[in-house]
């Protein structure tokens, strides 16, 4: 058996294509491979809570709440592509200069080191993961293994900017659910939420949240998604084309002929 690095070493050589555009979609090169939706695609038909209710409601405006949201979401996005490359070893450089941003990175630093210190390896970052006998999809933030009572131990983390939530145990389920099928025989044990801090005073902390595995609700998830997004017409929802225009125009030569022609 090969181990868990040549694994995911001939994973990653595959070709997982992706649409991106209001949802997310992933499938492999096979021909008829279906389109399958990302984990967090699927997880949008849940309520967000009363919390987000209140705070959209509080907002001077949709658009600024919007704004705002996007604003959040790429300081989660500069936070991932960060610590992937910490875990690759590779000199991470804020530029511009972002205390934020910086203080979770040294949040995320103090885990890592952490980690090493309970022999935990970081067997890899930003893994997509899809099969076609799953109806999801997706790309989690990161494998660690390690050895207990003579028995090597998976588990799947994911990076969090803000606080718990419970679609998370949802989120991480979904991904567990790909692993196992991608690489059976390195099955997950645990799943994390990683909560990175930045409002700290004195010393970079985190949360490091055991989630549970949640099978069936994931898959009710996906049901009602899809039932939400099948057409009055049954058609299943998937990867929309975008439209293609044409974007200059010129009278032709042949043209102008024809026109002087019956013009006079």
């Amino acid at each position: 058996m090969k181990t868990l690095k040549e694994q995911i070493s001939i994973w990653q050589e595959q070709k997982i294509r992706r649409a991106d555009g209001n949802q997310r979609w992933y499938k492999d090169e096979g021909e008829f491979s279906p389109w399958a939706p990302s984990v967090t695609t699927i997880l949008s038909v849940l309520d967000k809570g009363i919390g987000y209710d209140k705070w959209l409601g509080n907002s001077t405006s949709y658009e600024s709440a919007c704004d705002y949201r996007d604003l959040r979401a790429g300081i989660g996005t500069t936070v991932h592509n960060h610590a992937e490359d910490y875990n690759n070893g590779l000199e991470v450089n804020i530029d511009p200069p972002d205390e934020e941003v910086a203080k979770y990175m040294m949040s995320y630093e103090r885990w890592y080191k952490d980690m090493i210190d309970k022999h935990i390896s970081i067997e890899a970052s930003e893994i997509k993961l899809y099969h076609p006998k799953l109806p999801f999809s997706g790309t989690f933030d990161m494998v660690t293994s390690y050895t207990f009572k003579d028995k090597l131990c998976i588990d799947l983390v994911d990076i969090k900017t803000g606080d718990y939530r419970k679609s998370h145990e949802l989120q991480l389920t979904a991904y567990a659910m790909l692993w196992n099928k991608v690489f059976p025989d390195y099955p997950v044990s645990n799943i994390y939420g990683l909560y990175l801090k930045s409002g700290w005073k004195k010393e970079p902390n985190y949360t490091f949240k055991k989630l549970k595995l949640e099978p069936e609700l994931v898959l009710n998830a996906c049901n009602l998604w899809s039932w939400m997004h099948t057409s009055a017409r049954g058609v299943s929802p998937g990867p929309r084309t975008p439209k293609v225009y044409d974007y200059k125009f010129k009278r032709a030569e042949d043209m102008i002929g024809v026109v002087d022609e019956y013009t006079l």
